[in-house]
């Protein structure tokens, strides 16, 4: 039988074989070596190269010489690391971007095995990762402290209505149940704590009715919000919205100078509209025909016997109207004699 040959040249990877047929375990040795997913060198007892698999070359191009059988392991070392980067955790930083991964073991006759797997992918994810998870981390940074400075009360509660977090102004806004503002705390206790505690003004509600309807709102939200009557007649304002994630997002602020404020101008506007109904009875009482005009000459009241005196304007003794517009009807009406 004719001596079969290797298609590569001597000394371009491997000792070159013996003359005669190759030893069956020799090249099942060589087979799996080849096969396997990373590169490898075997080096002998005396540091000179045995073999290197095809998948090694492809690693290092510009080392291509000396991954040769015989080379020296320095010397492929140096020609592997040649413009290459050790990083701290021992992985090869290669000139051309790419992440080796070198292990070492020892063989029974005191040569050397090395692995070199390609962990490029795994590096530049982790990479990414790493980064990602610090610019996360800043944007936390940035929220948290953003929450903390902020004038109204902020709460997030997690999908099972638990509280993650909270600023020191939601615990100012809800001081009856401060203690228990503590991460973990469920959000329907809560608000029967508040209610238990008389936190909160319960308008002729019970605790339990009152206590339904706070947690409704805060799993259904809306988009006005409610308004809350504290003990103290501090009024507070709540609006919840749900993430995508299903968590809940509480923001209280304090409207009690509001409220104030409306109260302030419904009995205003309560005590003139008293004031206008007095003066219109009053008004009502005279026997002459009497019509109050503002500054603007705009019609403020009139009397009936006004109205009476002057029939044919009608329709157009309207509190607002102007005298000028009123008389221009009356004449086009012939309200008026004119010679």
């Amino acid at each position: 039988m004719s001596q079969r040959k290797t298609s590569r040249a001597p000394g371009a990877g491997e000792v070159s074989p013996p003359a005669g047929p190759m030893p069956p375990e020799a090249a099942a040795w060589r087979a799996g070596i080849e096969a396997a997913p990373c590169g490898i060198i075997v080096f002998d007892r005396d540091s000179r190269l045995v073999y290197c698999n095809d998948r090694c070359r492809a690693l290092y191009p510009a080392a291509d010489t000396l991954l040769r059988a015989g080379s020296l392991r320095p010397a492929v070392a140096a020609a592997r690391l040649d413009g290459a980067t050790r990083l701290a955790d021992g992985t090869i930083a290669l000139a051309d971007g790419r992440f080796v991964q070198v292990d070492e073991t020892p063989t029974e006759d005191g040569g050397i095995v090395e692995t070199h797997n390609d962990v490029s992918a795994a590096r530049h994810q982790r990479d990414y990762l790493a980064a990602s998870e610090a610019r996360a981390a800043v944007a936390e940074r940035r929220l948290l402290a953003a929450i903390a400075a902020s004038s109204e009360g902020i709460a997030f509660w997690d999908a099972s209505d638990r509280l993650i977090l909270c600023n020191d102004r939601y615990r100012e806004l809800f001081p009856h149940i401060a203690d228990e503002l503590q991460p973990g705390a469920d959000f329907p206790n809560l608000v029967r704590l508040a209610a238990v505690r008389r936190g909160p003004v319960l308008g002729g509600e019970s605790a339990e009715e009152w206590s339904r309807r706070r947690i409704a709102y805060h799993r259904n939200g809306g988009d006005r919000g409610i308004e809350q009557h504290q003990s103290g007649d501090l009024w507070l304002q709540t609006i919840e919205r749900r993430t995508p994630n299903d968590c809940i997002i509480t923001v209280c602020r304090e409207i009690t100078e509001l409220k104030r404020r409306d109260q302030a101008l419904a009995q205003s506007e309560s005590r003139t509209a008293q004031a206008q109904a007095q003066l219109q009875e009053a008004v009502e009482l005279l026997s002459e025909g009497f019509a109050l005009y503002d500054a603007d000459d705009r019609l403020v009241l009139c009397n009936q016997k006004y109205r009476e005196t002057y029939a044919r304007t009608g329709g157009e003794l309207e509190i607002g109207r102007r005298f000028e517009d009123m008389l221009r009807a009356g004449i086009a009406r012939s309200e008026y004699a004119v010679d």
